[in-house]
């Protein structure tokens, strides 16, 4: 069933009645909730009749005045009945607690699966407005709590992300998400696969929502390769074991058709061990209700304790189940949540489901096997080699770090006490046993070849709500576990020698090292920029937007940077060996496409990935450090001493200090081109930005950004994702953790499990480099308090005590919570 729902004006003249019946011929909804349609009964029967609909209901305005119209939906078949409310909330901020107590009285004695969609005229979180004024805190609190109380949760949607729009000009351009649907627990578990849209539209200022209760939920496999996943829940089975044994000693000598054989054989017994899981609960709950009904005795009571616990292990085993494909790492065995599991898996696999591409003609395609062949052609391309110029002039005067005294140790044969440190860094439920051990020794000694375990699989993780076309996916590389265990192996070596290769300005997987360092560093620049007087020091700030950076390198770059470091030759051929031995497929809603072999690039997932892109990242710096010493750059100098600072380097994340001038300016370009012609790394222009010193003029402004090619910016935004910038008014530079914890909160219904390790680890990393400002951490511990006392049904309770004695530690009769003031 479609639901559509628009706040549509201009229902009084012919041409817009046209557009919104083409609209509908186009839609098919089953219900249509128009408005703010300003226009009498009479006409708008009339309107309903030319639409095609026999029935309807229509509320006339009493003034610019919130409404709704609230109805029982009994479908067709008779199996599914449920609640839709159409609500549109009051347009006038002052009275909009009417339209919130409104809601709250429909949500009182209501047992059924409820939607509610329409024009709320308020947004949940700031991030859902752009341009105007900021929306004050405690109008988006308002209707946080509103939905709160109601226990309903935003359906999120596909689309633009916003539904109102207003202004033709940039300086006067209004966007705000007003419209939206949400719906309880019950409306969710009934409609599992539903799916919102926002469409475009072009004849209002509001676009057309719509609800559909059945997207025909996460396509299947379509005959395509089957994969082995191994589910957590099977551990609890006491014959899971015995099971594995037998099948292991029976199967094929190799190791790998074993493993393949295993899965197989596994998968089917326990698919039949499920269905009597299901069956055994069922007989467990019947066998307690008979017990209950017994007179008392102790062989009686001794029975209800020995099926509760059965009951208990079957519920352990449920819960297991659904957090590992919710994906829950970061919770252990605690507060049971099985329900909040299961919505997050089903969240999750909505998020995921790929439902259309663009191709680059801009036509959109939906069938699976087009989609596949897309995805499949896009990454065959993106990971071709573009050809790079030879850099060997470039690493003549490159110094080697590597001693002989280091290549001896590298050298030494691999032994089983680095394969077992390597599988005990991976997680508990990803680990492997002694003769997989084995075989990763033999492949690591040269006894065996790592190509036949090294087959990657690419996900697709969308980095924004309904993404169309490919850039728009983040790239996820699931290496084979056995290949995991080699890469392990091979990093626990890197990381005893890499401190020696990677200059200071570079902070990231290098011991001794942290990501503050550099933000303290930025942070100390940006500030003296800001504060900077005078006609000297004239400097700029330029944050580089590397494009694809992981899958743009060229591997002949970096067998180069490797053997100019000075790794022996049987390192590289090892390190080599595993970049360019691998194999892709990109999955795709369950679909495996194409194999094929990629010609550059490292995989994201790949643990040795990120320490052979500073290998290859190094070369960049150590570019700009030689330019420095030459006197070709300045740097920024700040602080008493003076301290020139010219980069600082995060993994991909870029940051460069410069001289304000025509002449540093240049120099930059020349070494970043420099950089990009060697290397196959590309400088996204568009989306990297310049900030500069309060001393710089604007005709200096403009010379320099247009000599980089980048955009001038007056704030340089987040570095590393926290602010660079903190004025006056502290607490709207901490805003984003707020609704992180609220957005965290939703849906959630258990508590210290949830308090202690998700929502109280939110602010840590960003209380490393700042002080929060104690309103800030008040409104934080406020959020964390009315969780923790409220009752599950009415979002309501009593505060028996102050969250500050909640913070004492447990064995001093507290709960252990922290205390953001003191943290």
């Amino acid at each position: 069933m479609k639901i559509l729902s628009w706040n549509v004006r201009g229902l009084g003249q012919s041409r817009t009645v046209r557009r919104l019946k083409n609209k509908l011929r186009h839609i098919q909804p089953q219900i249509v909730f128009l408005i703010e349609t300003k226009v009498t009964s009479r006409r708008m029967d009339s309107i309903r009749r030319r639409c095609g609909f026999a029935n309807g209901i229509d509320v006339e305005a009493t003034g610019s005045r919130g409404s709704h119209i609230d109805v029982v939906v009994e479908e067709e078949d008779g199996a599914k009945t449920w609640r839709f409310t159409g609500f549109y909330g009051e347009p006038v901020e002052h009275n909009r607690r009417t339209s919130w107590e409104l809601l709250r009285g429909l949500q009182n004695g209501n047992n059924l699966p409820w939607l509610v969609a329409g024009d709320f005229n308020e947004i949940l979180f700031s991030f859902e407005k752009q341009g105007g004024q900021i929306r004050e805190e405690r109008q988006m609190d308002a209707f946080r709590k509103t939905l709160d109380d109601c226990e309903l949760a935003d359906l999120g949607f596909s689309g633009q992300w916003y539904t109102w729009e207003r202004g033709r000009l940039v300086s006067n351009n209004i966007r705000e998400r007003l419209d939206r649907g949400v719906a309880n627990t019950r409306w969710w578990e009934l409609f599992p696969n539903f799916e919102v849209c926002h469409l475009q539209h072009s004849f209002s200022d509001h676009c057309p929502l719509v609800v559909n209760t059945n997207r025909n939920g996460v396509r299947g496999n379509n005959g395509q390769k089957w994969h082995f996943r191994f589910n957590a829940d099977w551990l609890l089975n006491p014959r899971c074991e015995e099971q594995v044994k037998k099948i292991w000693t029976e199967g094929s000598q190799d190791v790998l058709r074993r493993l393949e054989e295993l899965g197989r054989k596994l998968h089917d017994w326990l698919k039949g061990e499920r269905k009597l899981r299901d069956r055994r609960f069922e007989e467990l709950n019947g066998r307690l209700r008979e017990l209950r009904d017994c007179d008392i005795s102790e062989a009686v009571l001794e029975e209800i304790t020995g099926v509760k616990i059965e009951m208990n292990l079957e519920a352990d085993k449920e819960e297991i189940y659904w957090e590992q494909r919710a994906r829950a790492n970061s919770l252990k065995m605690g507060d049971r949540n099985t329900t909040f599991f299961h919505k997050s898996a089903s969240h999750r696999r909505k998020k995921n489901l790929v439902r259309g591409l663009e191709d680059e003609f801009g036509n959109l395609k939906t069938e699976e096997e087009e989609m596949s062949t897309m995805a499949t052609k896009y990454f065959k391309d993106l990971f071709s080699s573009s050809g790079v110029d030879d850099c060997s002039s470039l690493l003549e005067s490159f110094q080697p770090s590597i001693t002989e005294e280091f290549n001896r140790e590298l050298k030494e044969e691999f032994t089983v006490d680095e394969i077992v440190s390597a599988v005990k860094s991976i997680a508990p439920l990803k680990a492997s046993g002694k003769e997989i051990t084995k075989f990763c020794l033999e492949m690591l000694n040269g006894e065996r070849e790592i190509k036949y375990v090294n087959f990657t699989s690419i996900v697709l993780i969308p980095k924004i709500n309904s993404p169309k076309l490919m850039s728009q996916f983040r790239p996820i590389s699931l290496c084979n576990i056995i290949y995991k265990i080699i890469s392990k192996v091979l990093v626990n070596h890197f990381r005893k020698v890499l401190k020696f290769c990677i200059e200071d300005t570079r902070g990231v997987f290098i011991s001794g090292r942290q990501i503050t360092d550099n933000i303290f560093v930025a942070y100390e620049i940006l500030h003296w920029f800001k504060r900077r007087r005078g006609t000297l020091n004239k400097g700029f700030a330029l944050k580089l937007d590397m494009s694809k950076a992981y899958d743009r390198v060229e591997w002949t770059f970096l067998e180069n940077m490797i053997r100019t470091m000075g790794f022996c030759n049987e390192w590289v051929s090892v390190i080599m060996n595993c970049v360019r031995s691998v194999t892709y497929l990109v999955h795709l809603n369950g679909r495996d496409g194409e194999e094929f072999h990629p010609q550059r690039g490292l995989r994201q997932g790949d643990p040795l990935s990120p320490y052979l892109f500073l290998i290859c990242a190094e070369r960049f710096s150590r570019l700009i450090s030689k330019a420095k010493v030459e006197g070709r750059l300045k740097g920024t100098k700040v602080g008493r001493g003076n301290v020139a600072v010219s980069h600082l380097f995060f993994a991909d994340d870029c940051m460069l200090f410069g001289d304000a001038s025509i002449e540093g300016a240049s120099t930059m370009k020349a070494i970043i081109k420099e950089y990009e012609l060697v290397s196959g790394q590309l400088v996204n222009f568009d989306k990297s930005l310049i900030y500069f010193s309060k001393n710089v003029g604007s005709d200096i402004q403009d010379q320099v950004g247009g000599i980089l090619g980048v955009r001038v910016s007056n704030n340089p935004e987040k570095y590393l994702g926290l602010p660079t910038m903190i004025g006056r008014r502290k607490k709207h530079a901490f805003v984003d953790i707020n609704e992180r914890f609220l957005k965290a909160l939703q849906n959630w219904r258990g508590k210290e499990v949830f308090l202690k390790p998700i929502l109280q680890a939110i602010p840590i990393y960003a209380m490393q480099c700042f002080k929060f400002p104690i309103s800030v951490c008040r409104d934080l511990e406020n959020i964390m308090s009315k969780f923790w006392w409220r009752n599950s049904k009415t979002n309501k309770g009593i505060h028996w005590c102050r969250w500050r004695d909640l913070c004492i530690p447990k064995a001093q009769g507290g709960l252990g919570f922290k205390n953001f003031e003191f943290f």
